[in-house]
């Protein structure tokens, strides 16, 4: 199973709070799914009109796969995919 990490923007908003979940699935996408079934809050943060949310970037295996393929990039067992949510500063 493909590993998701979490960051701790992301780890605020989870109802039980983890720094990595595995889940199954074949693709990013697949994974992401398998999350927010066991995570709904993440749903509106992760997706937007069932698309990947425009200002998430995603790593898999510290590659970064384009944004309009990102859903279908492949993962297999053992992969690390990293969700970086956007960062507001100044």
């Amino acid at each position: 199973m493909p590993k998701l990490i979490i960051p701790a923007a992301l780890r605020g908003r989870m109802n039980h709070p983890q720094d990595e979940v595995e889940v199954p699935g074949t693709t990013v996408g697949d994974a992401l799914r398998a999350l927010t079934k066991d995570h709904p809050e993440l749903q509106d943060i992760l997706f937007v009109d069932d698309q990947l949310h425009p200002s998430l970037r995603i790593f898999v295996d510290d590659q970064a796969p384009a944004p309009e393929q990102c859903l279908a990039t492949t993962v297999k067992e053992g992969s690390e995919v990293v969700l970086l949510p956007p960062i507001a500063g100044g």
